[in-house]
């Protein structure tokens, strides 16, 4: 399932955390969330909770996408997906 209609989905990360590149009004956007991962050898993490590998795996992302950006006139928005019973303050 797309994380967003017509994104390009970043590889090599976590599991539960996905993260793709899209656009959004036409402008370039990077769209993150956190996933249910029944595979998860941490009870809570298996329920969609974020632990600490999916923390650090978000903060690499966000990191790495200003970084990017660095040199850009204009930044891309990183938006946060929000939908799932551990998403809980949206």
């Amino acid at each position: 399932e797309p994380l967003a209609p017509n994104a390009n989905r970043l590889e090599g990360l976590c599991p539960p955390v996905q993260a793709a590149d899209g656009e959004l009004n036409g402008e370039p956007v990077r769209f993150v969330t956190v996933v249910r991962d029944a595979n998860n050898h941490f009870p809570r993490a298996a329920q969609g909770e974020v632990g600490l590998l999916e923390g650090w795996t978000l903060a690499k992302v966000v990191s790495e996408t200003v970084a990017a950006d660095a040199d850009k006139a204009v930044k891309r928005p990183i938006v946060a997906v929000n939908g799932g019973p551990n998403h809980g303050h949206g």
